[in-house]
């Protein structure tokens, strides 16, 4: 149901091919273009442009950014403050350093060490940090209620960096896609980066599902080299799916596991933990275990790309040894995150529409609607009741 984007990674996936790809579906390139380089603020300077090139006889969109800067070697909260210091909706912006801290994370991993000594090289330049901000704006201009992606060719060889000669694929792009279905080889090259590895990582559904319904769109986006015999292209097409509604089936995954030897306390302090680190849900539900122990289970609801780095911060942070984990369907109605005037002052909530698309309610986020709270000098449930009687008129 609704909208599906299922992308073909045709010879594997870059920043500059996804962008591409989308941008053929029907965005306004000259808006894009105004909105992307306004979202990387007065810090960077850049050009961006969109060239109709030919890969081995198909027409595509090649993706170009020209920076004049010669600085490679950023670190994340560096890129945090390029993202932040631009005018994107904050929820791009969210998108964006999210994928950033993904590569962050693997980055890290790979090397045995932590997120903050991490230097991005290649990543860190501005056509990447651009590339990344691109897929985000358009994904959010888009709006699809799924992501599908198939199978994945990663490449095969070594490729040269600045520590010298490493095998293809490079171990932050296996890390990066952990647990998704791949095709090592398909050519002697690189043919997915690490960007394209995050961004797909972080919106896509991996698989070979089929997609049906009305095909609306499709265009291909251009790898910067021009194989020979191969088209270097990733394609993207928009299918709308079933009636039009408010209702969407996506795929999520379901972690879980059995504790009886944690403190309450801890597993309290874990919740909001793995909710920062890009879980969906999390729940603690109390359980009676072998020999009559009482104990506790722990499930957690996420895409399922991030089961790997769930699975890992749920063995670091807790008492578990093993992490059990399955995927699932669901139906879920829009919703959408607004910032809305009140008497108060600015609230963040949430709109939920029903499947007619009228709207159904409208709940403020706890953590806006505290601050409001502490602000006016009112307890939690006066502004909550004060704020929701408001939020009704809409």
């Amino acid at each position: 149901m609704g909208r599906t984007l299922y992308i073909e990674p045709v010879s594997g996936a870059s920043g500059d091919m996804i962008v591409g790809a989308l941008l053929g579906l029907g965005l306004d390139f000259p808006l894009f273009r105004r909105k992307l380089l306004s979202s990387i603020g007065k810090s960077v300077k850049a050009e961006i442009s969109l060239l109709k090139v030919d890969r081995a006889g198909l027409a595509a969109g090649r993706f170009e950014v020209v920076a004049p800067e010669s600085q490679h070697h950023r670190g994340l909260s560096d890129i945090r403050k390029i993202i932040n210091a631009g005018t994107l909706p904050a929820s791009v912006r969210k998108k964006a350093i999210k994928v950033f801290t993904r590569l962050a994370e693997a980055e890290a991993a790979v090397h045995g060490t932590n997120v903050d000594k991490i230097h991005f090289h290649e990543v860190g330049a501005v056509d990447s940090i651009i590339d990344v901000l691109g897929a985000c704006l358009a994904f959010e201009m888009l709006a699809p209620d799924r992501i599908i992606c198939g199978p994945l060719p990663l490449g095969s060889g070594t490729a040269r960096t600045m520590h010298g000669s490493i095998p293809v694929p490079v171990p932050a792009v296996v890390k990066l896609l952990e647990g998704q279905p791949v095709i090592f080889g398909g050519a002697p090259c690189e043919l997915t980066t690490p960007t394209g590895a995050a961004l797909l990582a972080e919106f896509a559904v991996f698989g070979a599902e089929d997609v049906s319904g009305t095909l609306v769109s499709s265009s291909c986006g251009a790898g910067a080299a021009d194989f020979k015999g191969r088209p270097n292209i990733l394609r993207a097409s928009m299918f709308e799916c079933g009636k039009a509604g408010r209702v969407s089936d996506e795929e999520i995954a379901v972690l879980e596991t059995n504790l009886d030897d944690m403190m309450p306390e801890y597993l309290s302090a874990l919740l909001p933990a793995l909710i920062g680190a890009g879980a969906r849900d999390a729940s603690i539900h109390h359980i009676l275990m072998k020999k009559g122990r009482p104990g506790y289970m722990l499930q957690v609801i996420a895409m399922p790309g991030d089961v790997p780095r769930l699975a890992e911060k749920i063995l670091a942070e807790t008492s578990a040894i093993g992490v059990r984990f399955r995927r699932e369907r669901r139906f879920v109605l829009e919703r959408k995150q607004v910032r809305i005037r009140t008497s108060l002052g600015m609230l963040d909530a949430k709109i939920v529409r029903s499947r007619d698309g009228s709207i159904s309610r409208v709940k403020p986020e706890y953590e806006s609607c505290l601050a409001l709270a502490e602000k006016a000098g009112l307890s939690y449930y006066a502004a909550y009741e004060r704020l929701k009687a408001e939020l009704a008129k809409l």
